[in-house]
């Protein structure tokens, strides 16, 4: 066991350690492995190859602060919840210039961000953790509304509303997780 999590951090460190160049070069710089039944390490194929990296300041926004979820739009544009820049940032697929969402509705701002997701109608849900809230985006990232806390008839006293992490099914249903 202890070996396992020795390995795992070594892992983490280095996958954690390599460069962008490295990557796109097509050079994994981790080796991959399973273990057997008594516990033994044997090497493994590997389970993805890493075809880049993405960093805030190869798109002069700075460096991300705690990006905590990513989704792909179908058009291939990449959106980031960029939880310790309190913003939400798209980028562009094949370049040009990315979109940072910071503010909107009346100057309304994000507090700890997290969970994203996208719908059918490519409108973007953000867990807007700090402030209580879900709020949903149309297509042109206008705010479309909030969504508060769920009625407290059927929560335990003392709920408190903290949403991270989102996903919609097809027919716009919202499932929602509270830390």
């Amino acid at each position: 066991m202890k070996k396992g999590i020795l390995l795992a951090a070594l892992l983490v460190g280095s996958v954690m350690s390599m460069n962008a160049q490295a990557l796109t070069q097509g050079n994994i710089p981790y080796t991959t492995y399973n273990y057997t039944y008594y516990g033994e390490a044997v090497k493994a194929p590997h389970a993805y190859t890493p075809a880049e990296t993405i960093a805030g300041i190869d798109w002069q926004l700075g460096n991300f602060q705690e990006p905590s979820d990513m989704k792909i739009y179908p058009d291939g544009r990449v959106i980031v919840s960029d939880t310790g820049n309190n913003r939400i940032v798209i980028l562009p697929a094949g370049g040009g210039e990315a979109v940072v969402l910071d503010r909107f509705g009346e100057g309304d701002t994000f507090q700890t961000p997290k969970g994203i997701c996208l719908d059918s109608s490519q409108h973007l849900y953000v867990c807007d953790m700090g402030n209580q809230r879900v709020l949903e985006f149309d297509e042109n990232l206008a705010l479309v509304r909030k969504i508060g806390a769920p009625d407290k008839e059927l929560l335990p006293d003392g709920f408190n509303f903290s949403p991270s992490h989102i996903a919609v099914d097809a027919t716009g249903r919202l499932c929602i997780i509270s830390e």
